[in-house]
C-alpha cells in the first residue's frame, strides 16, 4: 500500500474435541462477544469479531482475511490471518490485540440427545401387561438417560389407537412405543390397520414374553397331557376353548397348538381373558391357552389345572408345568405374547443405537428382572435384529393360525 505497511499475522489454532464456552476480555481495543462452541466433530465456519480503533486516530484502517480451514479427525487446524493497516506512517503490530473464536455449524452445535424429556406410548389401558411393563421401562430409562420418560396411555380398538399414534410421530427420537404382539404382528394379519407395522415402526430391543398355559377346570377328566391330547382327539368338535376375542393372540395361540397337536375344538370368544377365565373356572369351555399371568393365580389356587407352557424351554413363572413342545410332541412350539420398545421408522440410527445399548444394560439388572416377573412377564432381551428376526417368525406363525380360524382382514 501507498506509505502504509501491511503487517500480517498467520497461526494455527487447534481445537480439541470438547465442548466449551469461551468469555475473553477485551483487550487493546477488541471487542469479543462470548461463543459456546460444542465440537464433537469440528467444522469450522467462519470466526466472529468485532475491532475498534483503540485511539480515536480516523486514519486507523481495518480489515480481514477470511480464515482458511480443514477437518482433522477429532481437532480443527485453522489458519487465521489478519491484517492491520494503518495508512499514513509505521505502526508494530501487536498480535496481542487479535483473536479469533471459532463458530460451529448449527448442525455441531446442536445438543446431545435427549436435550428434553421423552414419551412412551402405551397402547393399552392402565393395569393391562403392556402397561405395566411400559411402566418399568419408562422409569429404567429415565434414570439411564437422566431425562424424564413419560408414560403416555393411549388405548383402544385393541392397541391400535396407540400404535397408530406412534407411528406417526415425528422421528425425534422422543417417542417411544410399548409395542405388543397384538397390534404389531396379529391385527395386520386379520384386518385392515391405519399403519403397516414392518413400514413405519422400528424395532429397538425385544423386553420380555408372556408364556401361555394350557389350562383345564379342576374336574376335567385327564392328569396330564398326554391323557388331555387322547382325549379330546378322541372326539373331535365336542370339546370347547375359550380366547380372550376372535383374532385376539390368545385365540391364535389355541389354534396354531390345536393344528400342530391334532385337535379339533370349538371356539368360544370372550370379550377379554377375564371373562375367559371366570368362565373357563365356572366349567361353562372345557380349556384354554391364556397368559401366564391371567392363570398362574387360579392353577395354585386350585381353581385351575394346569398341563403345560408354551415356551420351548419352559417358563421361571410356572413351576412345575413342562413345555407343551416336549409333553404333547411339538418340537420346537415356542409362543408368547412379546413386548417391547419401538420407535417411529426415520429415527435417526444414533438415536436407536443408544437407547437399544440402555435397554439391554437395564434388561440385565435384577430389579428389572424381578418387576417384569411380578407383572407376569418374563425377560427376554433381544438386541434390534434379534427382535426383527423374531417379529418375522411370529409373522410366519400366526399367518398359519389365521388360516386355520378361518379369520379374514376386514
Amino acid at each position: 500500500m501507498d506509505g502504509g505497511i501491511d503487517r500480517r499475522c498467520s497461526w494455527n489454532a487447534r481445537i480439541p474435541a470438547l465442548a466449551s464456552r469461551i468469555w475473553l476480555k477485551p483487550i487493546g481495543g477488541l471487542k469479543l462477544a462470548p461463543v459456546a462452541a460444542s465440537i464433537s466433530t469440528p467444522r469450522l465456519i467462519g470466526w466472529a469479531i468485532e475491532a475498534w480503533p483503540a485511539h480515536s486516530n480516523p486514519t486507523k484502517q481495518y480489515r480481514h482475511i477470511p480464515a482458511t480451514h480443514h477437518d482433522a479427525g477429532n481437532d480443527a487446524m485453522v489458519n487465521l490471518r489478519y491484517a492491520f493497516v494503518k495508512d499514513g506512517g509505521n505502526h508494530m503490530f501487536d498480535r496481542r490485540s487479535l483473536f479469533a473464536i471459532p463458530l460451529i455449524s448449527s448442525a455441531q452445535a446442536q445438543p446431545a440427545w435427549p436435550a428434553r424429556s421423552l414419551r412412551i406410548i402405551i397402547p393399552w389401558p392402565p393395569g393391562q401387561a403392556t402397561d405395566l411393563i411400559g411402566r418399568i421401562l419408562a422409569q429404567a430409562l429415565s434414570e439411564r438417560l437422566g431425562q424424564s420418560v413419560i408414560p403416555e396411555n393411549r388405548a383402544g380398538a385393541g392397541g391400535m389407537i396407540g400404535t397408530d399414534f406412534a407411528s406417526k410421530a415425528p422421528p425425534d427420537g422422543l417417542t417411544l412405543l410399548a409395542g405388543s404382539a397384538g397390534p404389531v404382528t396379529i391385527f395386520p394379519l386379520v384386518q385392515r390397520t391405519p399403519y403397516d407395522a414392518e413400514r413405519d415402526l422400528v424395532p429397538v430391543a425385544m423386553a420380555g414374553r408372556s408364556a401361555y398355559v394350557l389350562a383345564t377346570h379342576p374336574d376335567f377328566p385327564a392328569r396330564d397331557v398326554p391323557e388331555f391330547l387322547a382325549r379330546v382327539r378322541a372326539a373331535p368338535g365336542r370339546y370347547t376353548f375359550a380366547s380372550s376375542g376372535s383374532g385376539a393372540t390368545a385365540h391364535l395361540v389355541a389354534e396354531y397348538f390345536n393344528a400342530r397337536a391334532g385337535l379339533q375344538a370349538v371356539h368360544v370368544p370372550f370379550q377379554g381373558s377375564t371373562p375367559a377365565i371366570v368362565a373357563l373356572i365356572a366349567g361353562q369351555v372345557d380349556y384354554a391357552l391364556e397368559t401366564a399371568a391371567a392363570t398362574m393365580p387360579h392353577v395354585r389356587g386350585g381353581r385351575l389345572r394346569g398341563y403345560g407352557v408354551s415356551f420351548v424351554n419352559g417358563s421361571t413363572l410356572t413351576p412345575g408345568l413342562p413345555p407343551l413342545a416336549e409333553a404333547a410332541g411339538i418340537p420346537g412350539l415356542d409362543l408368547g405374547a412379546w413386548i417391547g420398545l419401538m420407535v417411529p421408522a426415520g429415527t435417526p440410527a444414533a438415536v436407536v443405537g443408544r437407547l437399544e445399548a440402555e435397554m439391554m444394560a437395564l434388561m440385565a439388572t435384577p430389579e428389572v428382572r424381578d418387576r417384569f416377573n411380578a407383572a407376569g412377564v418374563e425377560v427376554d432381551a433381544r438386541p434390534a435384529s434379534a427382535f426383527a428376526e423374531h417379529l418375522r417368525e411370529q409373522t410366519v406363525i400366526f399367518r398359519e393360525a389365521v388360516n386355520r380360524a378361518g379369520v379374514r382382514a376386514g
